[in-house]
């Protein structure tokens, strides 16, 4: 969550924490900087050489995990956006072009139920045939719809699995750098922020 704080800088700092931050770091020197560095320069040489070794890798390590975290934050980004992109398809195939082939289909049905009526006896053959193909037709479209809502119901299973798996690398990113944006996928990147935020909270 983002400081409402007067005076913040972002959301993310705000003058009252700039100031206990700062009498902490008074405390620090003052009272446990001094005892610890008299500590440190009692330690033999061999021990302190050992300490500064591991602390070193520690950090290489540390370093190492946030280089991959941010290669993988990159991929799982990439994975939502074309999810996303996919599923956009998909809807708008099923929301205008399936309703603009049923509406031609069935005016084209009304045409031919009016030319019917009209003369009954001559075309009645062409309209039962006409009559099956609308049918037909129809059926292919409630087929073809339903394939595109399992393909959408399996785009949107994805996305979501992919938005609650949990990645430490990624949710400590997210969280030390709120403000972070992606020019290729700030949908993404959004999505991905509330799931870690709703994951938290949950």
């Amino acid at each position: 969550d983002y400081s409402k704080m007067p005076l913040n800088i972002g959301g993310y700092v705000c003058l009252l924490f700039s100031f206990i931050w700062g009498a902490a770091c008074v405390v620090i020197l003052k009272w446990i900087h001094a005892p610890l560095f008299a500590l440190v320069r009692r330690l033999p040489e061999v021990v302190a050489y050992i300490l500064c070794a591991l602390f070193g890798v520690a950090f290489l390590v540390d370093l190492a995990a946030t280089l991959v975290a941010i290669r993988k934050l990159s991929d799982r980004l990439t994975k939502l956006t074309e999810l996303a992109k996919d599923m956009r398809a998909i809807s708008d195939e099923m929301g205008e072009n399936i309703a603009e082939r049923t509406l031609s289909a069935k005016e084209k049905y009304e045409a031919e139920k009016e030319r019917y009526e009209a003369e009954k006896e001559r075309v009645e053959a062409r309209y039962e045939a006409a009559k099956e193909r609308v049918e037909e037709r129809r059926a292919g479209l409630e087929a073809r719809k339903a394939e595109l809502e399992r393909r959408l119901a399996e785009l949107r299973a994805k996305s979501e699995a992919l938005l609650q798996e949990s990645h430490f690398g990624h949710r400590r990113l997210l969280e030390a750098f709120p403000n972070m944006k992606s020019a290729r996928h700030a949908e993404a990147m959004q999505r991905l922020r509330e799931a870690i935020r709703a994951r938290r909270k949950g």
